[in-house]
């Protein structure tokens, strides 16, 4: 789960870049899937015990 955690990071990073090259838009949808992907992840990593 870390390594896909990592994953979202990297493809996130990349699509900021993107956008500060102007070779895309902002997208709500897109950073809020980021968001929501990210919390999943997390909650998969550190469970409630």
């Amino acid at each position: 789960m870390s390594i896909a955690y990592a994953s979202l990071s990297e493809l996130e990073t990349q699509y900021l870049l993107a956008i500060d090259l102007k070779y895309t838009k902002s997208n709500d949808i897109i950073e809020n899937l980021f968001k929501e992907i990210g919390r999943m992840l997390y909650r998969m990593i550190h469970p409630i015990h």
